[in-house]
Parts: structure tokens; C-alpha cells; sequence
């Protein structure tokens, strides 16, 4: 009786998740949408194991690169929320954040406690770390100047392919 072994999925698979976790996160900026820190976590988990996966078939510098950016977020700090990762990272603390976003120190608080908030509270939070909604969405950063994200990776593998970039009305 001879087992096979499981097969690493390939790279077009990999992309395929990536691309369906990157869906997921388009319908968090939708005006109704909330943030929900708990779900937020979940879907980071699911997107480092997915750029993992991409990482495992690829080779040279792009594995270089990709295997940077899952290693982007401290391991005491995996569980927490991507805003609290952030903050930390960016050695803010919640009144200064809380300036930084126009938002209340309660407000900060929450989110990083995991309480639900209004969508427009996750757009400021994103501004005022200097990202895009998706890095927030991520759930992956790093000091200043080296953050990288799922998005920022599938650009970078895709060639010309451009990470979703949102408006808002």
C-alpha cells in the first residue's frame, strides 16, 4: 500500500485563491460594509497560506521576494488585529493613531479590540498609515519602507497586472 504524496498546488492555482481572497476583501469597501476585525484575521491566515502556497512554486528572486513578504508580520503579533500590527509596527500609540485618522481614541480601541465599525472608519485608519484599504485588508505589514502585501506580491508576479485600487464617491 503505497501513499502518494500530497502535490504542492501550482502556481496558476495559487494566483486563482489569491485572486479570490482579493474578491472578498473588494466587497469590505463596499459603503455598507463594516470592518470586522475577526474576519479580518481569518482572511489574513488564509491569504498568507495562499501566497505561501504561490511562494512554494516559484524559484530565484521572485521566491526571494515573496517569502519577504509572508514573513512581514511578527509572530507575538499574528493574532492580533491588522490596525493594532500596524500601530505597534509604526510605534504610535492609540491617541496619537486616533489624531492621525480623525477619529476618537474610543474609536481605535475598538477596532482593536475587534468590535465591528463603519467602513469609513477602516478607509481612515488605512490613511493614516499611508496605505490603500487592501493593505489594511492584508492583514500583512513590516516597519516603514519594507511593508509588502498579497496585493503588492500578485502585482509583482503577474508582471503587468496592477493590484485593485478603490475609489470612494
Amino acid at each position: 500500500m503505497s501513499s502518494t504524496p500530497p502535490q504542492e498546488p501550482s502556481r496558476a492555482q495559487a494566483q486563482r485563491a489569491l485572486r479570490q481572497l482579493l474578491d472578498e476583501a473588494q466587497e469590505w469597501t463596499a459603503p455598507t460594509a463594516a470592518l470586522d476585525p475577526a474576519r479580518l484575521q481569518a482572511w489574513g491566515r488564509r491569504a498568507h497560506g495562499a501566497a505561501g502556497a504561490l511562494a512554494a512554486s516559484l524559484d530565484g528572486a521572485s521566491r526571494s521576494r515573496a517569502l519577504e513578504a509572508l514573513s512581514a508580520t511578527p509572530a507575538h503579533l499574528a493574532d492580533s488585529s491588522a490596525v493594532a500590527v500596524l500601530r505597534f509596527s509604526e510605534g504610535l500609540t492609540t491617541t496619537a493613531l486616533s489624531d492621525l485618522a480623525g477619529i476618537s481614541t474610543r474609536t481605535v480601541q475598538r477596532v482593536e479590540r475587534g468590535e465591528r465599525c463603519l467602513v469609513t472608519v477602516g478607509f481612515a485608519l488605512a490613511r493614516a498609515f499611508g496605505l490603500r484599504p487592501t493593505d489594511l485588508l492584508c492583514d500583512i505589514a513590516n516597519e516603514r519602507g519594507r511593508c509588502r502585501t498579497v496585493c503588492e506580491l500578485i502585482a509583482t508576479l503577474d508582471g503587468d497586472e496592477q493590484p485593485p485600487t478603490f475609489r470612494t464617491t
